[in-house]
């Protein structure tokens, strides 16, 4: 399978991110992070609730490893165990390729209050 190396990011023909070449164009600091939350999936026109381990996070986005294979598009809600009727809204960027040591690794985007459900 071939890759392009386009705008400092390794793509592959299926279009999923491989790895950031050049750390310090981030748009922002990510900070390290732990501990397992509740995710909302909007796959397919379908929702469905899992488990996912936070890895980092940053103002604009976190990376997570989630119980489910998440697709590029697929909107993820982090359910907040102490305030679920207030969740968190990100849609997937990129994930790990299969057999990859990302395999499993998502990258998410966070989405604010202007983008559309």
């Amino acid at each position: 399978m071939g890759m392009i190396l386009k705008y400092g990011l390794l793509f592959s023909a299926s279009r999923y991110i491989v790895a950031r070449m050049d750390n310090d164009r981030r748009l922002a600091p990510r900070e390290p992070s732990s501990g397992s939350i509740r995710i909302k999936v909007e796959s397919g026109g379908k929702t469905t609730t899992h488990d996912a381990q936070i890895i980092d996070v940053s103002i604009r986005g976190a990376r997570i490893i989630a119980s489910v294979k998440l697709q590029l598009g697929d909107f993820v809600e982090f359910l907040p165990p102490d305030d679920p009727d207030n969740p968190t809204r990100y849609v997937v960027a990129w994930t790990g390729l299969k057999s990859s040591d990302l395999e499993g690794v998502a990258g998410l985007r966070l989405l604010t209050p202007s983008h559309p459900k």
